[in-house]
């Protein structure tokens, strides 16, 4: 078997997609709070995807932005589905300092 890196070849930062989650949402940027780094945070990641590409012709179905329209709806539709999976711990601004136990 082979190993494929898959990537829509859009690289974009963390900031820039909450920023445009709050746009589909037509909220305020201001919403956007900033929290301290967990530890071990990775600042970039950079997927090659030119191997699937080049050997069975591999393209993304959806555009980033049309598909995270979509799934941003999709919660907003579905919010009885992942609400009950969400605690104060969950929300929590820095949940790696909580004991879990």
């Amino acid at each position: 078997g082979e190993i494929y890196n898959i990537t829509a070849w859009n690289e974009i930062s963390n900031k820039d997609i909450v920023e445009k989650i709050l746009k589909i949402m037509k909220k305020p940027s201001d919403f956007i709070e900033f929290v301290p780094d967990r530890p071990g945070h990775d600042k970039h990641y950079s997927i090659d995807s030119s191997k699937i590409k080049n050997e069975i012709n591999w393209i993304p179905k959806f555009n980033f932005d049309d598909a995270l329209v979509q799934t941003v709806n999709w919660y907003i539709e579905n919010k009885s589905w992942w609400a009950p999976l969400i605690d104060e711990k969950t929300l929590h601004p820095q949940p790696w300092t909580l004991n879990w136990t």
